[in-house]
């Protein structure tokens, strides 16, 4: 409920809805959630729900600041790391450029703030680029920055918070998550099992052209957009591609947009 509320808010301040179309979304959303919030003649008290919506947005500003005003450096380094080696990133206030290579190291180029612990790294306030070999494990966890590029991996996972992502990804198990933000992935292959999910925010899909497998899509508030082929079947929240055996991806979206290509 409060993430759907923050993408009202974005949406009013980017100029995309006006007042009173925001107003009328936050009074649908309230008509779906228990009647705490109305007083004894049914009114809907919108001063406190804004209220708790940007006190929640903004609470991971204290945390972006003081990483922006201490350690901000450039940083062009190499280290070996080994496929079966878990990777774990993290960026905040930052935007960051990923890319595979062939070799048995990572690489890491840029400015701004940057740490490395055992087999987790942390990005913030600046840009920078990564190069990573094919692993068996990438999970990444993005707040307030922005993340493009490829990924090649057994297991992927991709959260973000307040930013956007847009990825070529090459994994057998694929988790995302985006809240507040944009999520654009492109599968170089098909996983063999996939999780999508948007609580306030759009969702793009490209599938490989052989795709043979199953899409359950469901979307609370937004629309589905998917583009027909000649093998596909509908059938009420399920789109077939071949004979669906192979592949199978959720996507949940409670408030925004998905589109399937």
């Amino acid at each position: 409920m409060e993430d759907e509320l923050k993408r009202i808010l974005r949406l009013l301040e980017e100029g995309k809805i006006k007042a009173d179309e925001a107003e009328k979304l936050i009074e649908a959303l309230e008509e779906r959630k228990e009647s705490k919030r109305r007083d004894k003649f049914g009114f809907i008290n919108i001063g406190e729900i804004v209220t708790d919506a940007l006190t929640s947005a903004f609470s991971i500003i204290p945390g972006v600041i003081a990483n922006s005003m201490k350690g901000i450096k450039h940083v062009d380094e190499e280290y070996e790391w080994t496929e079966d080696k878990p990777l774990f990133i993290e960026i905040t206030a930052g935007d960051l450029d990923v890319d595979v290579w062939e070799e048995e190291k990572i690489r890491i180029k840029g400015e701004g703030v940057f740490v490395l612990e055992d087999n987790l790294i942390k990005f913030s306030a600046g840009d920078f680029n990564l190069n990573l070999p094919k692993l068996n494990t990438v999970k990444m966890k993005v707040s307030a920055g922005d993340v493009k590029g490829k990924l090649v991996a057994k297991e992927s996972e991709i959260f973000i918070k307040m930013g956007d992502g847009n990825l070529y990804i090459e994994s057998e198990k694929v988790r995302a998550e985006v809240n507040m933000g944009d999520l654009d992935i492109v599968f170089v292959k098909a996983p063999s099992q996939g999780e999508l999910t948007c609580t306030t925010g759009d969702i793009s899909i490209v599938l490989p052209s052989d795709f043979d497998g199953k899409l359950i899509v469901k979307v609370a508030m937004g629309e589905v957009s998917v583009d027909k082929k000649p093998d596909m079947i509908m059938k009420g929240d399920t789109y077939i591609y071949g004979s669906g055996e192979k592949s199978e991806i959720f996507v949940n979206c409670s408030m925004g947009n998905i589109s399937i290509k």
